[in-house]
């Protein structure tokens, strides 16, 4: 991977911003969904035991939605065929790099070393254990950070600090959402 391609996978594009911008509202619209509705057509005050039950009972009550449970079953087995499919093409490169160095050996002497045909796979591999700690660590203190900014906007009249409090859990969100795009795009573009 030269540097030109990663400085296209660090550096957003405007279509990029969008899509982070447009998951991050959906998050934010489907945690606070009853929130919204209340506000657009009821025009009530939110119910206050919604307000005091915290993001562990919103999150189990998200979990009682139909597809959430398909989608979470979906993600697991789907990092977990990744993880498996990492393993398979780490070992094909390795039993193919070995069959090519017996060809090459009894035809030239091959100054190839191990440690340079495991290089990108194990560098893959490490790169991949990131990207899990990126998204276990966004999951655990990310997304709860911005839920709250994002509250303290939601619940309270608009001032400029409830405004800025909106900027900051969106863009927070936008970033945390761009930052596992790119690793996941560099863990799975080295050449």
């Amino acid at each position: 991977m030269t540097r030109d391609d990663l400085q296209k996978i660090l550096i957003p594009t405007r279509a990029q911003l969008l899509v982070c911008l447009g998951i991050a509202a959906l998050i934010l619209g489907v945690f606070y969904r009853e929130v919204w509705w209340a506000r657009l057509f009821d025009n009530e005050l939110v119910p206050r035991p919604f307000l005091e039950e915290g993001l562990g009972l919103q999150l189990a009550r998200l979990s009682t939605l139909p597809f959430v449970g398909t989608l979470v079953i979906a993600l697991f087995w789907g990092s977990i065929g990744l993880a498996a499919y990492l393993l398979y093409l780490a070992a094909h490169n390795a039993v193919t790099e070995a069959r090519n160095e017996v060809v090459i050996e009894t035809e030239y002497t091959n100054k190839g070393k191990l440690q340079d045909r495991l290089k990108q796979p194990l560098l893959q591999l490490s790169l991949a254990v990131w990207l899990a700690a990126v998204l276990v660590l966004s999951a655990t203190a990310g997304l709860p950070l911005w839920l709250w900014l994002f509250e303290r906007f939601l619940f309270n009249p608009v001032t400029p600090s409830t405004l800025g409090y909106l900027a900051a859990a969106l863009s927070g969100l936008v970033a945390n959402l761009y930052a596992i795009w790119a690793l996941g795009q560099i863990v799975f573009d080295i050449d």
